[in-house]
């Protein structure tokens, strides 16, 4: 690396082996960039300009960080993209840890390998889909514990007589994924799409909605605050509102919340 015309940077940057950040406008929220609008890659959009298959590049000091030792040139080329967006979906976003079952369609693409390196590595059991046998075969010698070719009818019902319900997919194509990955999850289970091979447009049906919605655990039914009836709300101090923000002083043994409600002479819209 060459550095600026400061000594300071000099000293500090000349002749060292350094990862390049690629993403510009996105500093140290964890969730989403800082401002809407300003995250951008480099090379990748109008508003970073500068690529990187160049000799040189001239970039900003906070985009570029030491290299470990330990990764081989094209390693530090490859993980700063596909490697930090396969870190985020699985253990970000789909909260992935050791046991966890998960799957990853498409297997074949930079981020579907990085992140059955990494789930394989953090100990979870990993299946994926692809068009192709011998991307599967070459998913499982690197971890992958079973695969599926998605171009056969009734894929996912298939592999879910092979894997059981799985905690998290993460989806690389977008489409109808909602659809077919549901049955496969468990109650709760998430999926995390970070891309639109089959077009921009990703539909979710009710029935994924309620997968994570639906209580059904008598430990819900102790939360300080419980929906006891239509429109209204009772609190930790047994007082009930509306959703219009009203409040009376109702005993915490009162029949129900409607009847209550009805008796101060509110009517619910609905």
């Amino acid at each position: 690396m060459q550095s600026g015309s400061t000594s300071d940077l000099d000293s500090k940057w000349r002749g060292k082996r350094v990862v390049l950040v690629p993403g510009v406008g996105w500093d140290s929220n964890p969730l989403a960039p800082e401002a809407r609008g300003h995250y951008k890659i480099l090379g990748g959009v109008k508003g970073a300009p500068c690529g990187t298959l160049s000799e040189y590049v001239a970039v900003e000091e906070k985009q570029v960080v030491l290299c470990p030792g330990y990764l081989s040139q094209s390693e530090a080329a490859a993980f700063p993209l596909a490697g930090l967006t396969a870190y985020r979906a699985l253990f970000t976003k789909g909260g992935v840890k050791s046991g966890s079952k998960i799957l990853i369609t498409g297997i074949g693409g930079g981020v579907g390998l990085a992140a059955l390196l990494l789930a394989v590595s953090a100990g979870a059991e990993v299946y994926v889909t692809s068009s192709s046998e011998q991307k599967i075969e070459r998913a499982k010698k690197l971890g992958a514990k079973d695969g599926i070719l998605y171009t056969v009818e009734n894929w996912s019902r298939e592999l879910k007589k092979r894997s059981g319900e799985l905690d998290v997919v993460l989806d690389s194509a977008g489409g109808d994924i909602v659809s077919q990955a549901t049955p496969l999850l468990k109650q709760g289970g998430t999926i995390v799409t970070y891309g639109m091979t089959l077009g921009p447009k990703t539909y979710f049906t009710m029935q994924a909605v309620l997968k994570v919605l639906s209580p059904s655990h008598p430990k819900f039914f102790r939360r300080p605050a419980l929906a006891v009836g239509v429109g209204c709300v009772r609190g930790a101090d047994g007082r009930i509102s509306t959703l219009r923000g009203a409040r009376w002083g109702v005993p915490r043994n009162s029949s129900s919340c409607v009847n209550s409600s009805r008796r101060k002479g509110f009517r619910s819209r609905d």
